[in-house]
C-alpha cells in the first residue's frame, strides 16, 4: 500500500478553489497527531463507503485507488474542466462511496467517453476550427472591401458572410484585391476574358450534336446528325450576344486576323462536335474552364463537300501552281519535250514539307515549303498550302490546317475521348485527259495548323493533332487519274498516300510524329510532296508540360513546347 501525505486544510482547498479537482475517498480516515492526511491508495481495489474513524492522533488516512480515480477523476476533471465535481471531504463515509460510485461509473464512463470525446471532439473541432477560420481571421461585415486572405485565397464578404475564394494563378492587390486571370497571348488585355456571363455545353441540346463556330461573322449554330436543321446559339454580330462576347482582331505582324469568342466555360460533350471555319483564326476566352470530352476541329477540307483550309490557313494552290501563305509548297512543272511532269511540293510550317516526285534529273519536283513561325505561337499562325502538280491536269495542292487558341483562367482538359485536330489536307491526284494524250502530276498536301493551349493547369489525356497530309499520287495511266492523298488527322500519324503505280509515282507521306514529311514518288506523272507538320504549345502555371503519346507532333520534334502563362499583376 502507498501513503501520500497531504493536510487536510489542503483537500478541502482543493476540493473548493479548483474546477473539476475531486478527491474521492475509498477508503476510512484516521486523524492522526501530526495534523496531517494520509491518504492510503489501495492498489488491489477501490475501498468505497468506508465509515469515517477519528483516531487520537488527528490524522485522517484515506485509502484511494490511485490507477482509477486518482489517475482518472483528478486528470480528466483538471485536464478538461467540463464536468466540475465540487467533492467536499466532510461525510467520508456517504460522500466517498456515493462520489467514487458515481465517479467512477459515470464520471469516468460519460467523462472518458462522452465528455472526453464529444466535447474534446467537438469543442476543439468545431470551436477550434470556428475560432481559426473566423475569430482568429480577418473581421467580416458586409460593408468590407475584397481582400487577399493569403497569395492565393480571395476574401469576400457577402452578406458579412465570409467568402474564400480559391485563385487558380493566386490573389493580387492590384490594383484592388483580385484573383490574377489569364493574360492571353496575341490579345492581351485588349479584350476582357472576364467579359462573358455563358456556360455552353454541346451537349444541352438533344438531337444537335454539331456545333459551327464563324470566325469572321461569330455567329454560332448547332445542327443535327444530317446537317440540316440547326439552331442559333449565337448571332453573327460584333459585341456581346447571349452572354456570348464576339470580336475581331487584325493580325499581329505576320499572323492570322483573329476571330475572339468570350464564354464563362466551355463544354464540348462526349459524342458532340465542334467545328470552327472562318478565314479568321479561332480563338476562345474562358473566364474559368474549357472541358473538351468531344472533338474540336480546325482542320482543312473539315466540312464535306466544302474543301478548303481550316480557321486562318491558307489555300492549295492549282495546277502548276503554289500553294499559299510563307510555307507554300512550290509547283510541279511540265517537261518542254515529251510527257514527264513533277509533282507538287507539299507545305511547311513547323518544318519543311517533302518535295514533288521528280521524273527525271532534267525535271525536278516542286520544293516543299520552308519552316516558319515560332515556337510560343506568338503571333499565332495557321498552316500553309500545298503547290499544284505539273501539266493543265496537275491535281491541286491540300490547303493547310487552321490555327486555335484557347486561353482559360482555371484550367483546360482533354479526357480519353476528346481531341483537337489541325490538320492539313491532302494533295490531289494527278487528273487524266481520257484520251491518248498527256495527264498529269499529283498535288502537295498542306501543312498542319497550329494549337495554343494555356491555362492555370492543362491536361491532355485524349488527342492533339497538327500533322500534315499526304500528297496525291500522279495519274497512273493516260486514262486513269492518280489516287488523292489522305488528309491529316489526329488519330492516323502519318497520312498516307497511294503507292506508285504505272505512270504515276506514289503520293508522299504527310509528316509523322517526329515532324518529318516524305518526298513524292519519281514517276513520268510524279507525286506530290507530303506536308509538313504544324506547331503545339501549352503554356501553364508550372511553365513546364510533359506530353503524351496522342500528341503529334510530339515534344521530342521540337515543335510540342511548353513555357509559364501570362495572367494579370
Amino acid at each position: 500500500m502507498k501513503r501520500f501525505e497531504l493536510s487536510l486544510l489542503s483537500v478541502v482547498a482543493c476540493a473548493i478553489s479548483i474546477a473539476g479537482c475531486s478527491i474521492d475517498v475509498t477508503g476510512r480516515a484516521i486523524l492522526n497527531p501530526d495534523g496531517g492526511v494520509d491518504m492510503s491508495v489501495d492498489m488491489a481495489r477501490p475501498d468505497l463507503g468506508r465509515d469515517m474513524f477519528v483516531p487520537p492522533d488527528g490524522n485522517i488516512d484515506m485509502p484511494l485507488d490511485e490507477g482509477v480515480d486518482q489517475g482518472v477523476d483528478l486528470g480528466l476533471d483538471i485536464d478538461l474542466g467540463v464536468d466540475v465535481d465540487m467533492f467536499v471531504p466532510v461525510d467520508m463515509g456517504l460522500d466517498a462511496g456515493l462520489d467514487a460510485s458515481a465517479d467512477l461509473g459515470f464520471d469516468a464512463g460519460i467523462d472518458l467517453g462522452v465528455d472526453a470525446g464529444v466535447d474534446a471532439g467537438v469543442d476543439l473541432g468545431t470551436d477550434l476550427g470556428v475560432d481559426l477560420g473566423f475569430d482568429a481571421g480577418p473581421s467580416c461585415l458586409a460593408s468590407d472591401a475584397a481582400s487577399c486572405f493569403d497569395a492565393t485565397t480571395l476574401l469576400t464578404c457577402p452578406g458579412g458572410t465570409p467568402t474564400f475564394t480559391t485563385c487558380a494563378l493566386g490573389c493580387s492587390s492590384t490594383p484592388s484585391p483580385q484573383c490574377r486571370v489569364i493574360l492571353p497571348s496575341n490579345i492581351g488585355p485588349v479584350v476582357s476574358i472576364s467579359d462573358s456571363t455563358a456556360d455552353l455545353n454541346t451537349g444541352s441540346i438533344t438531337g444537335m450534336p454539331y456545333w459551327l463556330f464563324d470566325t469572321e461573322s461569330g455567329q454560332i449554330l448547332a445542327y443535327d446528325t444530317g446537317g440540316t436543321t440547326s439552331t442559333e446559339i449565337r448571332a453573327g454580330v460584333l459585341g456581346l450576344d447571349h452572354g456570348i462576347r464576339f470580336t475581331r482582331r487584325p493580325a499581329s505582324g505576320a499572323g492570322s486576323d483573329l476571330g475572339v469568342f468570350v464564354v464563362n466555360s466551355l463544354v464540348i460533350a462526349e459524342g458532340t462536335t465542334v467545328v470552327a471555319t472562318g478565314p479568321r483564326a479561332f480563338v476562345l476566352l474562358a473566364a474559368r474552364s474549357v472541358d473538351i470530352r468531344g472533338a474540336l476541329l480546325v482542320n482543312a477540307n473539315v466540312i464535306p463537300g466544302m474543301p478548303g483550309p481550316g480557321p486562318g490557313g491558307q489555300a492549295g494552290g492549282a495546277n502548276e501552281t503554289a500553294g499559299g501563305g510563307t510555307g507554300g509548297g512550290l509547283p510541279g512543272s511540265r517537261a518542254a519535250l515529251g510527257n514527264d511532269d513533277s509533282g507538287g511540293g507539299g507545305a511547311g510550317f513547323g518544318s519543311a514539307g517533302g518535295s514533288g516526285g521528280a521524273p527525271s534529273v532534267l525535271l525536278a519536283g516542286g520544293g516543299g515549303g520552308v519552316s516558319y513561325g515560332s515556337l510560343e505561337l506568338i503571333p499565332l499562325r495557321a498552316g500553309a498550302g500545298g503547290a499544284g502538280g505539273g501539266d493543265d491536269d496537275g491535281g491541286a495542292g491540300g490547303a493547310g490546317g487552321g490555327a486555335v487558341q484557347i486561353s482559360a483562367t482555371d484550367f483546360i482538359r482533354i479526357t480519353a475521348a476528346g481531341y483537337i485536330d489541325a490538320s492539313g489536307a491532302g494533295g490531289q491526284g494527278g487528273r487524266a485527259t481520257m484520251s491518248t494524250m498527256d495527264s498529269g502530276a499529283g498535288g502537295g498536301d498542306g501543312s498542319g495548323g497550329a494549337v495554343l493551349l494555356e491555362a492555370a493547369i492543362v491536361t491532355i489525356d485524349g488527342r492533339v493533332g497538327a500533322n500534315g497530309g499526304a500528297g496525291g499520287q500522279g495519274a497512273t495511266a493516260a486514262t486513269t487519274p492518280g489516287a488523292s492523298g489522305a488528309n491529316g488527322s489526329a488519330m492516323t500519324v502519318p497520312a498516307l498516300g497511294a503507292d506508285t503505280s504505272g505512270l504515276g509515282g506514289s503520293g508522299g507521306a504527310g509528316s509523322d510524329a517526329s515532324g518529318v514529311a516524305q518526298n513524292g514518288g519519281a514517276q513520268e506523272n510524279g507525286g506530290g510532296g507530303g506536308g509538313g507538320p504544324g506547331r503545339i504549345r501549352v503554356n501553364n502555371y508550372a511553365g513546364s508540360f510533359t506530353f503524351g503519346s496522342g500528341v503529334s507532333p510530339n515534344a521530342s520534334s521540337g515543335l510540342a513546347t511548353s513555357g509559364p502563362a501570362a495572367a494579370t499583376p
